[in-house]
């Protein structure tokens, strides 16, 4: 593991400093989500990554977020105010059914 400027990181320096901001700060984190490094080439390639599938389910997931959101003129969930957000959480409760790529769960 290495900084931006190359200077080689011992893991055990990584785990002291996060040992230090875990409690305070992480605490104030609702979702914690450990990625790994990206290679360079993998994030600069021409090459296109997706299946169409996947592509597919964007487009879907896209519409969805038009057609709910066609009355408060907004197209992302990225827009939602609270009360808007509220609305929504509310209004899927109603149909008791969310979206998640490649299925539809209802619970």
């Amino acid at each position: 593991m290495t900084v931006a400027d190359n200077v080689p990181v011992i893991p055990t320096q990584v785990n002291r400093y996060r040992s230090r901001i875990s409690g305070p700060l992480l605490d104030r984190i609702d979702i914690q989500v450990e990625v790994s490094n990206v290679d360079y080439d993998d994030l600069s390639s021409t090459e296109n990554s997706e299946t169409s599938a996947e592509i597919k389910t964007c487009k879907q997931t896209r519409k969805l977020q038009l057609e709910r959101y066609k009355d408060y003129n907004i197209y992302s969930n990225s827009q939602l105010d609270a009360g808007m957000l509220k609305n929504s959480v509310r209004s899927a409760k109603k149909k008791m059914q969310f979206y998640v790529p490649h299925s539809t769960i209802s619970v």
